[in-house]
């Protein structure tokens, strides 16, 4: 099965626990699978409010030079970039997801839409 990759560009970035900054990475749409796997998480099941994490850490192919993402690391992102990263999950995943594939999502498209 092919899956495309989008990259994209944190609003603030991830604090590696070494100090290192990264704010680009690649992540691809999501399938039944990683939905399965999330919801019988044991985190999950015991807070369905980790459910976004989990699936994160699934579909998010690199960090910077990081190739695993744990769930545990998106604990430690700024507010800012976890409601960047899950606007962006529900973009690429969408019918018309296949938009988002084409190009960087960059962190202004976010910035701009939650201006007022």
């Amino acid at each position: 099965m092919l899956l495309r990759e989008s990259t994209f560009t944190l609003p603030k970035g991830w604090l590696t626990p070494e100090g290192e900054l990264l704010q680009t990475g690649t992540i691809r749409p999501t399938t039944g699978l990683d939905e399965l796997i999330a919801q019988s998480d044991p985190r999950v099941v015991a807070d369905p409010l980790y459910l976004p994490f989990v699936l994160l850490s699934q579909v998010i192919t690199t960090l910077g030079h990081w190739t695993i993402v744990t769930p545990t690391d998106l604990e430690s992102l700024f507010l800012r970039d976890m409601l960047y990263l899950q606007w962006v999950y529900h973009l690429i995943n969408q019918e018309d997801g296949a938009r988002a594939s084409m190009g960087e999502l960059s962190a202004t498209l976010w910035s701009n839409f939650t201006k007022r």
